[in-house]
């Protein structure tokens, strides 16, 4: 393929005792978000894709080894021709659903989609 067709999150903690990384019992929702760059009337970000893990779901995306950050998960998060997103600034954020009902959020990241796969 020529174009992008899916980002990476390489090193997603759920902050746990002593600040330090630890694998989670709730769901992971990363989300993706079109943002609108335009100057004249710009709009509020557009969700785009919506993932979810459940635990088990998540279990092979847990690192295999402990970093000095903790216990993190990798996801490699696909949107494959369901959208093209060549040049077009997009948002990533990701929830965690505890088991106990509390939802916590990650910072937002932006990132620009390049033009081409390197």
């Amino acid at each position: 393929h020529s174009r992008i067709q899916g980002i990476v999150i390489k090193a997603l903690y759920l902050v746990g005792p002593n600040s330090l990384g630890v694998f989670g019992d709730g769901v992971i929702r990363p989300r993706m978000y079109l943002l609108d760059t335009s100057k004249s009337n710009p709009q509020p970000p557009k969700l785009l894709k919506e993932w979810s893990f459940n635990p088990e779901e998540a279990m092979p995306l847990r690192a295999k080894k402990r970093t000095a950050m903790g216990w993190g998960y990798r996801f490699d998060l696909l949107w494959g021709d369901e959208f093209n997103l060549v040049g077009k600034e997009i948002r990533m954020i990701v929830t965690f659903e505890r088991a106990d009902g509390t939802v916590c959020h990650s910072n937002k990241k932006d990132y620009r989609v390049p033009t081409s796969a390197q």
